[in-house]
Formats: structure tokens, C-alpha cells, sequence
């Protein structure tokens, strides 16, 4: 009996606390990402220019940031946006990755009280879509994604001024 409780707990430690250990808490979303490996794994390098996105993405009230490299991009064309959920005490985790189109990126729409979906449409259709619950993040499988694209215009593409953050590390966004 205690062989088989033993083994019922392993499996729920395994099934339930594998998603956990992928978040890392961050202090400072963009100098975690630029310590991140590229998709082909090479070291991240300033000469690629840093773009951002910051919004509400697992409808807590709290603004999230979405950091990805312009060039960086996988077989299907889309880059993948590195997601970092802020907590209530003002760090972040380091919640994953997704695929969208970053010219366009993806848009939010609130699903109380699970949380949010990130929803990324191309040419008018949804083409993928993620369920964000605290700070998971999961693809959602097809016959989940929303019939049609939201209407609510995607939040602001904002770029990382390289030559001010190379010349002293502040940070400086501007708008696209």
C-alpha cells in the first residue's frame, strides 16, 4: 500500500510540479533575456536589435513585457517573444516562450477566471493561440483557438535605443 501511495506522489510531483520549475524569477527582464540563448543556440549579441512588448498578458492587472530580437527567427517565419509575468512584488518570471508574428504580435483577450489568451492572427485568421493562467503558458490545441481574430488593436512595438544601452545600460525604448 505505501509502495503504491508513494508512487501515486511521484506521479503528481511529476505531472504537477514540472511546469513550476521552468519559471525563474527575474529581476530585470531584459538582462535575463539577453542572457538567453538564441533558437539556433548561439549567445545573444547587441548587434541584434531588442524589441518589446509590455501588457496585461495573464489578466492580473499587472503590466507583463514580451522581449524578443528582431532577426531572430524559427522555420516557420514567426520569432519567438520570451515572456516575463510580473509578480505582486514587482519581479518577474521568466514564463516561456511563443511563436507570433512580432510585427503584428499578438493580441490578449481576458478569459476570467482562468486568466488570458494570446492570440496571433495572420492575414485576418487566428493562426495560433496560448492560454496564459498565472504565470503558465500553454499552446492551445486547435480546436480551442477563436473562430476570429479580436478587434482590439495589439499593444505598441516599442525598440531598445542599442546606442544609449551600449554606451551606459540604461534603458531606452521608443516607439515604432
Amino acid at each position: 500500500m505505501r509502495a503504491r501511495s508513494r508512487g501515486a506522489f511521484l506521479a503528481v510531483l511529476i505531472a504537477f510540479g514540472t511546469p513550476a520549475l521552468a519559471q525563474k524569477d527575474v529581476a530585470e527582464p531584459l538582462e535575463h533575456f539577453l542572457s538567453t540563448r538564441t533558437v539556433d543556440a548561439k549567445t545573444r549579441t547587441l548587434d541584434d536589435p531588442v524589441a518589446r512588448v509590455v501588457d496585461d498578458f495573464n489578466a492580473d492587472r499587472l503590466p507583463d513585457v514580451g522581449l524578443w530580437q528582431e532577426h531572430e527567427r524559427v522555420a516557420t517565419g514567426d520569432r519567438p517573444v520570451h515572456l516575463y509575468i510580473q509578480r505582486k512584488d514587482g519581479r518577474f518570471a521568466a514564463a516561456g516562450s511563443v511563436l507570433a508574428d512580432a510585427e503584428r504580435i499578438f493580441r490578449v483577450v481576458p478569459e476570467q477566471p482562468r486568466g488570458a489568451r494570446l492570440v496571433v492572427c495572420r492575414d485576418g485568421a487566428v493562426a495560433r493561440g496560448y492560454e496564459v493562467s498565472a504565470f503558465i503558458v500553454a499552446e492551445l490545441p486547435p480546436a480551442e483557438l477563436p473562430q476570429a481574430c479580436p478587434v482590439e488593436p495589439a499593444a505598441a512595438i516599442e525598440r531598445l535605443d542599442m546606442t544609449r544601452y551600449r554606451a551606459n545600460g540604461l534603458q531606452a525604448w521608443t516607439r515604432r
